[in-house]
């Protein structure tokens, strides 16, 4: 069974930072539908963050899919990254979680 969560514990991240998050597909099956990747930010509350949170477009290189850039977070927020990938004609999901400090 191939674990969804992409990095296995919560990450932090300052407030003020900007990062782009990346991992490798080669779990899901390897090769990944460029245009298919869609990431969703979501705070604790389940609210979509995403446009406020994220810039720039997921890239592939091999097997490995970095996410936009993740920024202005909210100190003290526990965000859920959900990255949305078509891998062999398949949907996949993989997840993260991300702590804003200050």
């Amino acid at each position: 069974m191939i674990s969804r969560r992409f990095v296995q514990k919560t990450v932090p991240q300052g407030k003020d930072e900007r990062i782009a998050y990346y991992f490798d597909s080669e779990p899901w099956g390897g090769a990944v539908t460029p245009s298919g990747i869609v990431m969703t930010v979501t705070d604790s509350n389940g609210v979509d963050k995403t446009s406020t949170t994220t810039s720039g477009v997921a890239t592939v290189n091999g097997t490995v899919i970095t996410l936009p850039l993740l920024h202005t977070l909210t100190a003290g927020e526990l965000y859920r990254i959900d990255a949305l990938f078509v891998c062999g004609g398949n949907t996949f999901e993989a997840f993260g979680f991300v702590q804003a400090e200050v």
